[in-house]
């Protein structure tokens, strides 16, 4: 009896411990992009990039789209963050056409914050 409960136990906390972990995956379950930012229009709330492959976009950047630096913190100033400029490559990640997050590069030596 008691080998039946132990196991059962040990068998319920295996599920549970799998749970928080696909849904991580789920919420990453989204395209990632690379491309390089052409243009930030940030009264239009729009970024003009060009992919990898060469196909321009404009995306439309909402209040829900995580805009995040490398390690993962996120960005106070959003579309105004100096990373965020012509040039720069950036990640992004959308769910179908809705933008979801903007990772933006690393801050190279002696730009300021």
């Amino acid at each position: 009896m008691l080998r039946k409960s132990v196991g059962a136990v040990v068998g319920l906390l295996v599920v549970v411990s799998l749970i928080p972990a696909q849904q991580g995956k789920d919420a990453k379950s989204g395209k990632e992009v690379t491309a390089k930012v052409v243009k930030v229009d940030a009264d239009k709330m729009v970024v003009s990039v060009t992919t990898e492959d060469g196909k321009k976009m404009e995306l439309k950047v909402g209040d829900d789209t995580q805009i995040v630096g490398p390690r993962g913190g996120v960005s106070k100033e959003r579309l105004m963050d100096d990373r965020l400029k012509a040039g720069a490559e950036i990640k992004v990640t959308m769910d179908g056409k809705k933008v979801t997050q903007i990772q933006l590069p690393i801050r190279k030596p002696g730009e300021k914050k």
